[in-house]
């Protein structure tokens, strides 16, 4: 065996590959695991040049993977105006950010903030055009919801969109209305462009500048691999702007090297060639794009919207409502859209939270599974968010051999919004996890960042714990093991974009991707999992984030 370039030994090391597979020393070269054992044995495999690291009771795991999150959204907002960190309390403190914000603004300038929740605020609803004027007259303001599937605008930007009371909804989406039917200032869902696509684009070079803040953040929180989630869509300008912007950005950041976490790009649906075989913003890029450290591999459809936001298609009405959300997408086109993005290789994965939309995506793969030939490999089709599901949804999900792909992180700081929503009856069915392990369903982790902090520790001590930002437990028999929760980050989250052979654990070959923790997370009592310290993160062999040590 070739001599290591770097071991790490004298702690715990949890490889992944088995149900409590433990060892204490891990050995890397050329950029992958040469070999898991015990010291001794990794010792041997040391030699003059090797690089040592004692972890001293310390904990390697496989790299973290978010499997769903917008990684230049959220680079984007590293520049805005944040409502999230801390949380805006009342429409008050969201007037006041504003305010400040545009002091520094010339006149005419927009201004963009992100991150308010209506169910975290005082007045129990979302800020009004008019509110927003007091803040900033002479600015145009949008403030986008913490969901991503609505905003809320001031006069001056409505006038510059030219939205007004005669300005139809889109399919698909909302101008939420006063009632004398003037525009409130909020949109929802497919009408977010009409005022998102009046915002002059940022320029290349300040989305490469987003992306290299984004995974600098990414780095320090133990994450070594991001699925972006719809490029050309939420994830950047949009297709109403300059859909190819996006990509460029990506590659960009690759070639300068400022982009050190791999990524993984699902393209948005409207993104898609009528052919179904490439981007059609970029017609050189297919699915399979790519390399190691940036590949294109999905197709992101949208089926609905927020359940905070009470827009996602739900079966029954929201709670104390008359009204259940609604589908973003007719159930027909989404079948054609999956079969299209299916037949040109891509792997897809449709976002549905409500059970509304969870049973229509269901429904959809279905039908497309009943037409591949016998002994087709299963195209493991995603379902994003998959946030209210019963036992039959369950039952077909891992018949069907799909993918669900969640977010832990929503239980504390959506959970409360979610009980409002959906009452106590139906909390069991909302972002349960255990079931998915009790069935054998290879459920991925991920964030949705920028919707809440993205840390992999912070969902992972949610997956477990399951207790609201105000405190109330939420329905905690349906949590997992630490175990189970790192595996979601790890081994399933490789699963979700086909990278489970090399990504994922810590195996001989595999890429030498890890992060040294500051203890076990699957040994510390479950309260203390968010507590945890990432200490060193490794991509390929090379330490791009440490502490000191």
């Amino acid at each position: 065996m070739a001599q290591a370039e770097c071991i790490f030994t004298g702690g715990v090391v949890l490889p992944m590959t088995a149900p409590g597979a433990r060892a204490q020393a891990i050995a890397i070269g050329g950029g992958r695991v040469l070999a898991v054992g015990n010291d001794t044995e990794i010792e041997a495999l040391a030699g003059p040049g090797t690089q040592r690291v004692a972890l001293h009771g310390r904990c390697v795991v496989p790299g973290f993977i978010d499997a769903h999150n917008h990684m230049l959204g959220f680079g984007q907002t590293l520049r805005q105006i944040d409502l999230q960190n801390p949380p805006a309390r009342s429409i008050a403190a969201i007037i006041e950010r504003v305010r400040q914000a545009v002091a520094a603004l010339p006149p005419g300038t927009w201004a963009i903030g992100h991150g308010y929740d209506q169910n975290k605020l005082a007045e129990g609803r979302h800020p009004t055009r008019h509110e927003l004027d007091r803040a900033a007259p002479a600015h145009p303001v949008i403030l986008g919801h913490t969901s991503g599937h609505m905003l809320v605008a001031n006069s001056l930007a409505l006038a510059r969109a030219g939205i007004t009371r005669d300005t139809p909804d889109p399919p698909g989406g909302r101008i939420v209305r006063d009632e004398a039917g003037e525009p409130t200032g909020l949109v929802q869902e497919l009408a977010q462009p009409l005022l998102r696509n009046a915002v002059p684009p940022p320029t290349l070079d300040e989305m490469v500048e987003a992306l290299r803040l984004a995974a600098a953040r990414y780095v320090a929180e133990g994450i070594t691999c991001q699925h972006e989630a719809g490029l050309g869509n939420l994830g950047g300008t949009g297709l109403g702007a300059d859909g190819a912007l996006d990509l460029r950005a990506y590659q960009q950041a690759v070639e300068r090297g400022v982009l050190r976490v791999r990524s993984r790009i699902m393209i948005h649906r409207d993104g898609l060639s009528t052919d179904g075989r490439s981007a059609r913003f970029a017609p050189d890029i297919v699915a399979g794009t790519g390399d190691a450290r940036l590949r294109f591999f999905g197709v992101k459809i949208f089926a609905d919207g927020s359940l905070i936001g009470r827009t996602a298609a739900m079966r029954a009405p929201y709670e104390g409502e008359t009204q259940a959300g609604f589908l973003v997408i007719d159930p027909e086109e989404l079948y054609e859209t999956v079969v299209r993005a299916h037949a040109g290789g891509w792997r897809v994965g449709t976002h549905a939270i409500g059970d509304l939309a969870v049973q229509t995506v269901v429904e959809a793969y279905e039908r497309v599974l009943r037409t591949l030939p016998p002994g087709a490999p299963n195209p493991r089709f995603r379902i994003e968010h998959c946030g209210l599901v019963d036992d039959d949804l369950l039952r077909r999900i891992r018949d069907s051999g799909m993918v669900p792909v969640t977010q832990p992180r929503f239980i504390s700081e959506l959970g409360d919004g979610f009980i409002r929503a959906v009452g106590s009856g139906r909390l069991a069915g909302c972002y349960p996890f255990k079931p998915y392990f009790e069935r054998g369903i290879p459920l991925a982790f991920s964030s949705d960042r920028p919707v809440v902090q993205g840390a992999p520790l912070l969902g992972m001590h949610d997956a477990v714990n399951r207790r609201t930002e105000s405190g109330q437990l939420y329905a905690p028999e349906l949590g997992v093991s630490a175990e189970q929760a790192l595996i979601a980050y790890t081994r399933h989250a490789a699963y979700a974009a086909g990278d489970e052979a090399e990504l994922g654990m810590l195996a001989p070959g595999m890429h030498a991707d890890l992060v040294v923790l500051s203890a076990d997370p699957t040994a510390v009592p479950p309260a203390e999992i968010a507590a945890l310290r990432v200490e060193r993160t490794v991509i390929a062999g090379e330490t791009v984030y440490q502490t000191d040590e």
